[in-house]
């Protein structure tokens, strides 16, 4: 059995990080309104909604840095 370093909770031994989602999520400097397109996450500025479902929004997002790569961020819905 593998767990989350931080809160203990049973992982995927798959998972990317080593972390639980919610652990991994700690670290991002989130701003805004439950995804609100002015908001942004570290690095990454959000622009236009491309979707929504169940789980959350998807929006379309550009990389703060020298590269301004185009990338999708899906903001997770809390219900």
């Amino acid at each position: 059995m593998i767990h989350c370093p931080q809160c203990a909770i049973e992982l995927d031994p798959r998972s990317p990080l080593g972390l639980c989602p919610a652990c991994s999520l700690k670290g991002l400097d989130l701003i805004g309104n439950q995804g609100d397109s002015a908001g942004k996450i570290s690095g990454i500025k959000l622009g236009r909604l491309l979707g929504q479902g169940a789980f959350g929004k998807v929006f379309e997002g550009r990389e703060t840095s020298a590269a301004h790569c185009r990338v999708a961020v899906k903001i997770l819905s809390t219900d």
